[in-house]
């Protein structure tokens, strides 16, 4: 270990230098890669066909979005189960999610509608096409990151549009999710 002592505002500062420190930036720069590898591009949720809409989600927890009773951290599948009134089949709509974690991609009904980068607000267009009477699934697949908390809302923000713009449904409020489909984000110091 290597010291130094500095003077800040007349007061000494004793720094210490660790001999590897080297190999612990290398290490963490490794960390920070692997990290990013997993954000953007393990999408084994995907695979394992959380977007779909008979996956069967009910041993997942619950979480009520936006206002998280925990943090959840790292890559976490969020899953809401829609009823659309018949009269809606085939109609365009629109939903808000607020603002999303900084790597999202967003599902409707088995179909990427796209991604999101936070911290921007997120509208997505649900094609006609893809709206059905009764069961409908809205799945979302965020990863964070900084400092890996992931966030939905504002609550007021957080709606389902009718054609006409009218609120078909509040989507704030629960949601099931799962943390542990995809691998666990390395830990990676911010130096």
């Amino acid at each position: 270990i290597l010291e130094a002592v500095a003077k800040l505002d007349g007061s000494a500062v004793k720094v210490e230098f660790k001999e590897n420190w080297g190999q612990d930036v290398e290490a963490n720069n490794k960390r920070a890669e692997e990290k990013s590898e997993i954000i953007h591009s393990s999408y084994q949720g995907l695979e394992s066909g959380v977007h779909r809409v008979n996956y069967n989600s009910t041993d997942w927890p619950v979480v009520i979005a936006p206002n998280w009773e925990e943090e959840l951290k790292g890559v976490v599948w969020l899953r809401k189960v829609l009823e659309i009134p018949k009269e809606f089949k085939g109609n365009d709509l629109r939903f808000d999610l607020g603002r999303m974690g900084n790597n999202a991609t967003v599902y409707f009904n088995e179909q990427e509608l796209g991604k999101a980068n936070a911290p921007h607000f997120s509208e997505f267009t649900v094609p006609g096409k893809l709206v059905k009477p009764g069961k409908n699934v809205i799945a979302v697949r965020l990863a964070h990151g900084w400092s890996n908390p992931n966030f939905l809302g504002p609550e007021e923000r957080m709606k389902l549009y009718a054609p006409s713009g009218a609120v078909l449904e509040d989507l704030a409020g629960p949601w099931k999710y799962n943390a542990n489909l995809e691998p666990a984000l390395p830990e990676v110091k911010g130096y």
